[in-house]
């Protein structure tokens, strides 16, 4: 990792050291979330020693004790390599087969093990809300409120909920949070991608707009989307699975896929498995749309990562990049347009890709961000006219 990645951590947002081009404005400050990475608790040396703040995530499998030996010996690694960095834990038991369900099995000292090595978020240790169990959310949300009496602020609700559950209806979500007083970090279940529609990233700018302390949690690039329009944080995941949270499913209770690990392609703003960009280098070598700017890459093509570790290091120093432009505008309406028009031209590339490689995927999400956050920008001046 290279000093692009030194991190300001303060209040003020997102700052990347030297890379940085345009200072974070009073207002962009005031107004704009931070950027955390979500890692695996192996990674401890790579991402501790990079400066980002992380979301550390227990193993599926860490159920009982387990989980809290997970918690003190990952918090204890990355203090002795990196004490300034921030860092949470996710207990991470709303997925894989042996998951748990809302809060039917919260885990009694799971905050107060937190707040003994004096972290800074508390996440409450819920399961997994199945579509239309209300009655689940309430509960996690009147731990939540419980929680916070005790420790106060500090206690985040993970709310790892069916999309569709988002996309019918963000005005309950919108009370039911309101109501509780929570801060709240959403964790959008879905086989493929939760944001690919509209109408569920509508969803999510309407929660989002309406309660400035909702988070979005386990994501990729849609996290540059929701600082824009106003989440308190966002943390992007080092793979693939730490990117999604999947629904459970009937043979296996759900867990994730096994492929090929992916990196971001810069112009196209989609993760594509590693093997199939090579495949795309390999067609046409000598392009400048597989020359990356960023920090790992350093004018080189893509075709020189080659492992894991070099895919999540030049992604997430694209996703920071992206992020840090966005945060430096000086006005929310400015940040959304910027995405929109990032959406737009990621669009564009990505058909263009595919007029010269049939089987290069259009993903959706670029025009399901587009779609919603013009829908909002062309309400807004409805209103002040």
């Amino acid at each position: 990792m290279t000093e692009r990645f030194s991190l300001d951590l303060s209040l003020d947002g997102i700052g990347i050291g030297a890379s940085t081009t345009q200072a974070v404005t009073a207002d962009a400050a005031e107004r704009t979330g931070s950027l955390w990475v979500h890692a695996a608790t192996q990674h401890v040396p790579q991402i501790a020693a990079s400066g980002f703040p992380v979301v550390y995530t227990a193993p599926s499998n860490a159920r009982g004790q387990g989980i809290f030996r997970s918690l003190e010996n990952t918090v204890a690694a990355h203090r002795q390599l990196n004490g300034s960095a921030d860092v949470a834990f996710d207990g991470n038991r709303y997925s894989g087969s042996g998951r748990s369900y809302g809060a039917g099995n919260l885990q009694p000292g799971w905050l107060q093990a937190q707040d003994d090595l004096g972290l800074s978020f508390l996440t409450l240790d819920g399961g997994y809300i199945v579509d239309g169990d209300w009655d689940g959310i309430g509960r996690l949300l009147d731990a939540g409120a419980a929680g916070k009496q005790r420790f106060g602020d500090r206690v985040h609700v993970d709310l790892a909920i069916d999309a569709k559950m988002l996309r019918h209806s963000p005005g309950r979500i919108v009370d039911l949070i309101g109501q509780s007083g929570c801060r709240v970090t959403l964790k959008l279940g879905h086989r493929t991608d939760p944001l690919a529609r509209r109408d569920t990233v509508a969803a999510l700018v309407q929660v989002l707009a309406a309660n400035n302390r909702v988070s979005l949690g386990r994501t990729d690039l849609a996290g540059v989307g929701a600082l824009a329009v106003g989440a308190d944080h966002v943390s992007v995941g080092t793979t693939t699975s730490l990117r999604h949270v999947f629904p459970p499913t009937k043979k296996s209770g759900g867990g994730g896929r096994n492929v090929d690990f992916a990196l971001i392609v810069p112009r196209a703003l989609q993760f594509r498995q590693h093997v199939r960009v090579l495949e795309a280098i390999a067609a046409d070598p000598d392009n400048p749309r597989w020359v990356c700017l960023c920090g790992p890459c350093g004018g080189r093509s893509l075709e020189r990562i080659r492992t894991e570790q070099q895919a999540w290091e030049h992604s997430l120093s694209v996703v920071f990049d992206r992020a840090n432009t966005m945060s430096a505008l000086p006005t929310r309406a400015a940040r959304i347009r910027h995405w929109s028009e990032r959406c737009a031209y990621a669009d564009f590339e990505n058909r263009e890709l595919r007029d010269e490689m049939p089987d290069w995927p259009v993903p959706e999400y670029h025009g399901a961000w587009k779609s919603a956050l013009d829908d909002l920008v062309e309400d807004a001046g409805s209103k002040r006219q």
